[in-house]
């Protein structure tokens, strides 16, 4: 199965647990979606640059949000766009045969990692 068939199984998986209601009023705002997405691409590259996303990049950033007392909901669709938008970063990636440089790794990375 490929990984857009998975995400699209995540995303009616999402809508069936919180109901299409409250899928077509997400309670996220562009502001917020802007945030996401951006960490989305960024865990997308650490991943690819052989880095532990998760620990660096997904983690911390669920545990801001869950210190600034965002509502169970705005965490959750969080999650769920963070993974939308690395995938979508990790396609690109692998499309375009990106190569992933260790004076990046060493220099850049960091400074967009928590």
């Amino acid at each position: 199965m490929s990984q857009n068939n998975i995400v699209r199984l995540v995303i009616a998986g999402l809508i069936f647990l919180v109901g299409f209601d409250s899928y077509a009023a997400s309670p996220i705002s562009d502001e917020e979606r802007v945030q996401i997405k951006s960490r989305g691409e960024v865990s997308a590259i650490a991943e690819w640059c052989g880095l532990d996303w998760r620990k660096k990049s997904f983690l911390p950033f669920m545990k801001m949000l869950r210190q600034s007392e965002k509502p169970d909901n705005v965490i959750t669709f969080a999650s769920v766009y963070h993974g939308i938008y690395m995938e979508r970063k990790a396609s690109d990636l692998k499309e375009i045969g990106v190569r992933c440089v260790k004076s990046d790794v060493d220099g850049i990375l960091p400074h967009l990692l928590d």
